[in-house]
């Protein structure tokens, strides 16, 4: 089975939305040494990754709940609002 697309319409075509990125600060592992058999230090890193990621998603769901041009028609009647509110100042 084919995983269901949700396009434009019943088509497979991508939805005209706004992507999110987010980079993170690296984490550094030279703290850790090279001893990899070290079970404490692998549950150490593994967490404070877990934990750097699921805080980059939560930053990146609370930005994309707060902007107004996340969706095409908001977005589009934003940038024409402010077309026309620099027309006017012209």
């Amino acid at each position: 089975l084919f995983p269901f697309v949700k396009g434009i319409g019943p088509t497979p075509l991508p939805r005209p939305v706004r992507m999110y990125f987010y980079f993170g600060e690296p984490i550094d592992t030279k703290r850790f040494g090279k001893d990899a058999e070290d079970e404490a230090k692998r549950f150490a890193l593994r967490d404070e990754t877990r934990d750097a990621v699921e805080a980059g998603i939560t930053y990146l769901r609370k930005y994309r709940r707060q902007d107004l041009k996340k969706d095409l028609l908001p977005r589009v009647l934003l940038q024409l609002k402010e077309f026309v509110a620099e027309r006017r100042k012209s």
